[in-house]
Formats: structure tokens, C-alpha cells, sequence
């Protein structure tokens, strides 16, 4: 079930980037977060669920959750990589302030990275067993997780220069002023 959720989070969170892109067709980027703009969400998640649900009727019944999960998982990784090396000339899509944090320069271990991406793929193996599709599963989870893992101990090893995190974001993140109450 843990990972039915964790692949339904990833198919939100591209979905909320196609609904932005249909959103900032007829509203502009500084006013797509206002009030006035929520039937235009309202409409664009909807158009965005029924184009997927032929897929998704489809797919779901003929392979394992997953294999749905490496293949949802590994298109956002993608998409993410796809988006950070687009930089500036990205649109500010809102899945960007899921993977990307500006509150100082605290980067997860490698151990620990690997550690949780491969908790619910084996928690899945250890309560259902090995699924009949066990060849594309590790595929899909060697493609997603190896750049990730080598693009991690690179770092730490000194071969990749790290950029700056105001060079990475193309926003600036501002908090509301504090009203803390005696």
C-alpha cells in the first residue's frame, strides 16, 4: 500500500506541474498563486487527471505497483534533472520547491540517500514477494538511483565544484514577518 502512495505522490507532483503550465497559458507567472486564479487550478487539474486516466486504467491493471512506482519515480527524476539543467530558463514550476531548499548547505549522506530510496522497494519484495517483472524493477531503480549515487560521491570526492545555491534557484525564498504572541 506504502508504495501505491508513494507513486500516487509522484504522479501529483507532475501533475501540478502540467496543471502550472495550463494555468500560465491564461494567467500570468505573477498571478498564478492569487485567489482570482483558482476556478483556472479547479480546471487545470481536472484536464490533467482525465488525460491521464486512459493510462492509468490501462497500466495499473498489468503490472506490479512496483514497477509502477520505478517507472513514476524514475520519470521524476528525470523531470527534475531535465529542470536543473534548464536553470534559469526553467519555468518556476512548483515541484522545484519540493527538491530544492535554500536553508543552508546541509546535503544528505550518500548512505543515507541510498538507504531510503530502497526501504519501500524492499519492504514491497519482503510482505508480496518478487514480482513476475523483477528485471525491469531493478533497471528502472539502477536508472534512477546511479546517477543520483555517483553524482553524490563525485562531490564528496572533490570532482564536482558544487554551485551555489542562489546560482541554482531562480527565486528568492522570503518568510512573512514573525507575530509571536507573549
Amino acid at each position: 500500500l506504502f508504495v501505491v502512495f508513494a507513486s500516487l505522490f509522484c504522479v501529483t507532483v507532475l501533475s501540478g506541474d502540467i496543471a502550472y503550465l495550463l494555468v500560465r497559458l491564461e494567467v500570468h507567472e505573477l498571478d498564478v498563486w492569487d485567489e482570482h486564479a483558482r476556478p483556472r487550478w479547479a480546471l487545470a487539474w481536472s484536464v490533467t487527471w482525465l488525460m491521464q486516466m486512459p493510462l492509468w486504467l490501462r497500466v495499473l491493471p498489468s503490472i506490479s505497483p512496483l514497477l509502477t512506482h520505478e517507472l513514476v519515480n524514475l520519470v521524476l527524476t528525470l523531470h527534475h534533472l531535465v529542470l536543473r539543467f534548464a536553470g534559469q530558463a526553467a519555468p518556476a514550476f512548483p515541484s522545484a520547491t519540493l527538491v530544492a531548499s535554500t536553508e543552508g548547505e546541509q546535503r544528505t549522506s550518500v548512505g543515507s540517500l541510498v538507504a531510503l530510496r530502497t526501504v519501500l522497494p524492499l519492504l514491497y519484495v519482503l510482505t508480496q514477494g518478487i514480482p513476475a517483472e523483477w528485471r525491469q524493477v531493478l533497471c528502472l531503480f539502477l536508472l534512477d538511483v546511479l546517477p543520483t549515487l555517483a553524482s553524490a560521491l563525485l562531490g564528496q570526492l572533490g570532482f564536482l565544484g558544487r554551485r551555489g545555491e542562489c546560482e541554482q534557484l531562480p527565486w528568492e525564498l522570503s518568510y512573512p514577518p514573525s507575530r509571536r504572541h507573549s
